[in-house]
């Protein structure tokens, strides 16, 4: 199902715009989009996705929908027919929450390292 990795490209997907401006942040190689596996079909997506692309899909599962799950299963089988290989990360909660676990630190650490005045501020950056 999935081809060789050698000299692929990296294409990242992400719900919201939080997720999207940290991958930015943070990735060298790649480009990054928001996508919603759960609601959006993959069309626009297919389009910069070739048979040597690496995609990333960074997705939550906080308000999941009974009618979504064949969208979002939908979405894996396409894009794994076009792509070289597929990885899921998932997020549990809120970007914030998460950051938070993984950096084993408080919000208001979080929000003051990137100097925000709390969660709206945070989601602003």
């Amino acid at each position: 199902m999935f081809r060789n990795r050698k000299n692929a490209q990296n294409l990242f997907l992400a719900e919201g715009e939080t997720e999207v401006k940290l991958i930015e942040s943070l990735i060298r190689d790649g480009n990054v989009r928001k996508f919603n596996m759960w609601t959006e079909k993959p069309g626009r997506i297919i389009k910069l996705i070739g048979s040597s692309h690496n995609l990333y899909v960074v997705y939550d599962t906080d308000q999941i929908h009974r009618n979504e799950r064949n969208t979002f299963i939908s979405n894996i089988v396409t894009f794994a027919k076009n792509c070289a290989s597929i990885t899921f990360l998932q997020q549990s909660g809120n970007l914030e929450d998460e950051l938070c676990r993984a950096l084993s630190c408080s919000k208001k650490a979080l929000y003051s390292f990137f100097n925000a005045r709390g969660v709206r501020g945070f989601k602003e950056i």
